[in-house]
Order: structure tokens, then sequence, then C-alpha cells
């Protein structure tokens, strides 16, 4: 059986949840217990 973690789409998702991180970290202070963090949890769901 194929691992989850070897698969392509496992693999991009990753990548798009590191891409989102990075670019929270540029969005300003008072954002960050509003849409900063909004979007950190939505690319894990």
């Amino acid at each position: 059986m194929l691992d989850f973690k070897n698969m392509d789409v496992w693999k991009k998702c990753r990548e798009l949840a590191k891409d989102i991180y990075l670019i929270t970290q540029t969005f300003p202070k008072e954002e960050t217990f509003g849409l900063t963090l909004q979007m950190r949890r939505s690319v894990y769901q």
C-alpha cells in the first residue's frame, strides 16, 4: 500500500502550507489573531 506522504498531492499541500505560513509572517501585527490565525488554521483542514 502506498504511504500517503509519498503522494504528490500530499507534497503539494505541504508546500502550500509552508508558503501560507511564510506569507502570513509578513502581515501586520494587529492581524495576528485575525486573518493570520484564520489562514494558518485553514491550511491544515
